[in-house]
């Protein structure tokens, strides 16, 4: 088991390394290439955030927990995943933005892993990617800080969350055994 860093661990990370994406989309990169395919290689999603001559051997050795963590949590029996986005005391406005960011990463990393448009893909996850697609280009959002916003938002994030571990259970259903095995 790896260590599990939380939003603004991954942010430190990434100002270290001269990294101008946010720990949303990285994260969401990474649930993107391993949903496709539970082998692809913490190397190969590196490359996509960081600049060879950018390399802090301290720090890469850190971020690639957010990797590591991912596919644990894609592979994990309880449907463990949980999404990498600033704590509930932030202004919703910056939580959106990283939800947002989250799903612009999710796209890229599937693209990423060959996947050319959502045609192929059964029914459910298609659905599921065509909203993580409107949700990637809503751009602003006009909510107010209340607590019905944030219980919109919550549950933006648990569909977002169980619909992940669909995509990944649906394209790669037997990921689960070959982990444990």
């Amino acid at each position: 088991m790896c260590k599990y860093l939380k939003y603004n661990e991954v942010q430190t990370i990434l100002v270290k390394l001269d990294c101008n994406i946010s720990p949303a989309e990285i994260q969401g990169l990474a649930y993107g290439m391993l949903s496709m395919n539970i082998t692809n290689k913490d190397t190969d999603w590196l490359n996509e955030l960081i600049d060879d001559n950018n390399l802090d051997k301290v720090a890469t050795t850190e971020l690639k927990h957010v990797f590591t963590q991912a596919r644990e949590q894609l592979t994990d029996s309880n449907l463990g995943l949980e999404l990498l986005l600033p704590n509930d005391n932030e202004l919703l406005a910056k939580r959106l933005t990283a939800l947002q960011e989250w799903c612009q990463g999710l796209l890229y990393g599937i693209a990423l892993s060959g996947l050319k448009d959502f045609s192929s893909l059964p029914d459910d996850s298609r659905e599921y990617l065509q909203d993580v697609a409107q949700i990637a280009r809503s751009g602003d959002f006009d909510l107010e800080e209340n607590e019905e916003a944030e219980q919109s938002f919550h549950e933006i994030v648990e569909y977002l969350r169980v619909g992940t571990l669909l995509l990944s259970e649906e394209v790669q259903p037997s990921k689960l055994e070959t982990a444990i095995h």
